[in-house]
C-alpha cells in the first residue's frame, strides 16, 4: 500500500506566514510535505484513535474513457 505524506492546514498557514511577509518569496514555489508518510490504513487507524470509533479507509477506482 502506498505512502503519502500528509500535509496539516497549520503547516501551510505556518509556511505562509513565514515566507509572504519575508521579500525575495515572489514568484517561487515550494513543496509542503508531511513530517512522516503514512498509508490510508494508517491514517484510518490515527483518526479512528482520535474520535474513538473505528474507520476504514475504502479503494475508489475511476473508470477511464
Amino acid at each position: 500500500m502506498a505512502k503519502i505524506p500528509c500535509v496539516d492546514g497549520r503547516d501551510v498557514a505556518a509556511v505562509a506566514v513565514a515566507t509572504l511577509p519575508t521579500p525575495g518569496h515572489f514568484g517561487k514555489k515550494y513543496v509542503v510535505t508531511g513530517s512522516e508518510a503514512i498509508s490510508s490504513r494508517q491514517g484510518a487507524a490515527i483518526i479512528g484513535a482520535v474520535v474513538g470509533k473505528p474507520v476504514r479507509g475504502s479503494v475508489i477506482r475511476r473508470r477511464m474513457r
